[in-house]
């Protein structure tokens, strides 16, 4: 087992079958990580899927002779496009099916759920959120991520990141970072004080991803499904300029 080890910038020292990252309090955590963590990807929370993002400071993950970095146009999905509602359905199971197995990311939810449940963020009378899509040069959809006005139990509203996803060929590239901050900017402009997002607690690369951009790990929970330990990242949105 290979060993993965991140310091509190998310940096990844070294390979034993040991994961470690930093807490919000910058304390180090650790974990026992399976080999697949150097493509992490991380489990959202709630009705929605796993979300894939790839571990970007392992080595096997960084950018490699003769990969070109991707400046992607960020755009929406075309809600008449059963296409892009297709694939971005088919790689919400993909990524259940690189966390959890193909057997249990199978039985999770079906191809149909998944359909309606991008429609449902297309569907102003029953969601205010978006979906955005990452665009390569060439045209082609290399990653997707969904967002949402979602409520607490306080009553307030903020922003959330159900799910992110980036094509295995296009990781290491800064496509996921690229949404984040699009997603960000959705937030901003519809005046939400926080964002936020749900992932698996041993999901390094995006909890990495994260923190670089200032979240901090506020909430813990155990996903009732898959009794997965899920953690809550957030931070305070600026005004919009």
């Amino acid at each position: 087992m290979a060993l993965i080890v991140v310091d509190r910038d998310g940096f990844w020292l070294g390979c034993d079958g040991v994961l470690q990252f930093a807490d919000s309090l910058g304390r180090l955590r650790t974990k026992r990580a399976a080999p697949r963590l150097q493509f992490c990807a991380g489990i959202c929370y709630g009705a929605d899927c796993l979300t894939g993002a790839p571990a970007l400071n392992h080595p096997d993950n960084r950018q490699r002779p003769g990969q070109t970095a991707t400046t992607p146009t960020i755009r929406e999905i075309d809600p008449a496009s059963d296409a892009e509602i297709d694939l971005v359905a088919a790689r919400m199971r993909q990524t259940l099916i690189e966390v959890e197995g193909e057997e249990t990311g199978t039985a999770l939810y079906t191809l149909e759920w998944l359909q309606d449940r991008v429609r449902f963020h297309l569907d102003p009378a029953k969601c205010i959120g978006k979906v955005f899509l990452a665009e390569a040069p060439g045209g082609q959809i290399i990653g997707h991520t969904i967002v949402r006005i979602e409520t607490d139990d306080a009553g307030r509203q903020y922003g959330l990141f159900s799910t992110t996803y980036v094509a295995p060929e296009s990781r290491r590239l800064g496509v996921a970072a690229a949404l984040l901050m699009h997603g960000e900017g959705w937030m901003q402009q519809q005046q939400l004080p926080e964002s936020a997002t749900w992932t698996s607690a041993t999901n390094a690369g995006l909890i990495a991803l994260y923190t670089r951009r200032g979240y901090a790990i506020t909430q813990t929970h155990i996903h009732e499904t898959t009794a997965t330990e899920m953690v809550r990242l957030s931070r305070k949105l600026a005004d919009p300029d």
